[in-house]
């Protein structure tokens, strides 16, 4: 029950990290994936690096904790 919790909301996760980052791809950013970070994107010689968190029951504390 544990591990199923687990890999749900890692799909969560992960569909969240593709949908923005196509989102910024559609903006003309150039965007990757390189471990350990979530996403970087690239655009006019800058980098922004992209922390994705899933926020649960409306409580965005642990989101913001685990960001940091």
């Amino acid at each position: 029950m544990i591990k199923g919790g687990f890999q749900t909301k890692k799909r969560d996760h992960e569909k969240l990290v593709r949908w923005f980052g196509e989102f910024a791809e559609s903006r003309g950013f150039l965007v990757s994936t390189p471990h350990p970070e979530d996403l970087v994107l690239k655009r006019d010689g800058k980098d922004f690096l992209i922390e994705a968190k899933m926020v649960r029951n409306n409580d965005a504390r642990n989101a913001v904790r685990g960001a940091l």
